[in-house]
């Protein structure tokens, strides 16, 4: 009995230090000004370009921020016939968007957010998708 409770004992000691030594360590997550990356953004809506919109941006983040703090924000300009927001700058890293506007063909406003991965320092163009919401 007792030589069993010993391989039990080893059993479990085992299992428990390969799972311990088998984690990955926690990635901290980069990102902020003082780069040389541009973020260029158009939010969307159906497949059209939402051309009402206000774009704001999280440093260093993966999720929507709590309580709505974000570190910077523009309203979308027209570059030739494209609504855009422009955030230059940038340090290679993460960042979390969202928009939130109205959309002038559906008559809805629309809002949304993604992560965004920065990893190299040139332009990067991303498409914000939003969904309509009612306010």
């Amino acid at each position: 009995m007792k030589s069993l409770l010993t391989v039990v004992f080893a059993v479990v000691v085992f299992y428990f230090t390969t799972g311990m030594s088998c984690r990955k360590p926690a990635q901290s997550v980069t990102g902020g000004k003082g780069g040389g990356a541009t973020l260029i953004i158009t939010p969307v809506h159906l497949a059209l370009n939402v051309d009402s919109c206000t774009v704001y941006i999280k440093y260093a983040a993966v999720d929507a921020p709590a309580k709505n703090t974000y570190d910077d924000s523009q309203r979308v300009h027209m570059s030739d016939t494209t609504p855009v927001v422009i955030f230059p700058g940038l340090k290679k890293g993460q960042y979390y968007i969202y928009g939130e506007g109205y959309h002038s063909v559906y008559f809805s406003y629309v809002k949304g957010g993604i992560p965004i991965s920065i990893s190299a320092e040139d332009s990067n163009f991303v498409l914000l998708p939003t969904s309509a919401y009612l306010k």
